[in-house]
């Protein structure tokens, strides 16, 4: 299983007088990748600032880096956008179905290491609401 730090320094009159933290294994974070929800095919990912999955949909792919996914044609550096700390978007040609994979940092307090979260979900079901709006002023632009 694994774990994650947080910790923070106590202060008083601006010294530090100590440290506070707490352990936790981050099987609760995994419950954020099992959450129900409208999309039935949107993944929700939580990366370490490292590039290891700490959540997954796939509890399989828990501890693994992200970089395995062969995002190698994306155009983006997906570790080094990570573990920066960037907000950034590609799609992929991966598998059967195109798929827009979104990415936002994560801090944690006063952390200097921002962790990731990313969403996936098949590009059509993005697109469903503007082909609903494209369809509709088409009629409308018939009617008038």
């Amino acid at each position: 299983m694994l774990e994650a730090t947080v910790a923070v320094p106590v202060l008083v009159k601006n010294e530090v007088v100590g440290l506070a933290g707490i352990d936790f294994t981050l099987g609760a974070l995994q419950n954020l990748a099992q959450i129900n929800n409208s999309f039935t095919t949107l993944e929700p990912i939580i990366i370490a600032n490292d590039g290891v999955i700490v959540s997954h949909k796939d509890s399989t792919r828990i501890g693994s880096l992200i970089t395995e996914n062969s995002f190698n044609n994306t155009g983006v550096n997906v570790l080094d956008s990570i573990s920066s700390g960037a907000t950034f978007s590609f799609s992929t040609h991966m598998t059967d179905e195109d798929r827009y994979y979104t990415f936002a940092p994560i801090y944690i307090g006063n952390s200097t290491t921002p962790w990731s979260v990313c969403v996936s979900v098949p590009y059509k079901e993005v697109l469903v609401t503007a082909n609903k709006i494209s369809k509709v002023s088409h009629v409308y632009a018939l009617i008038c």
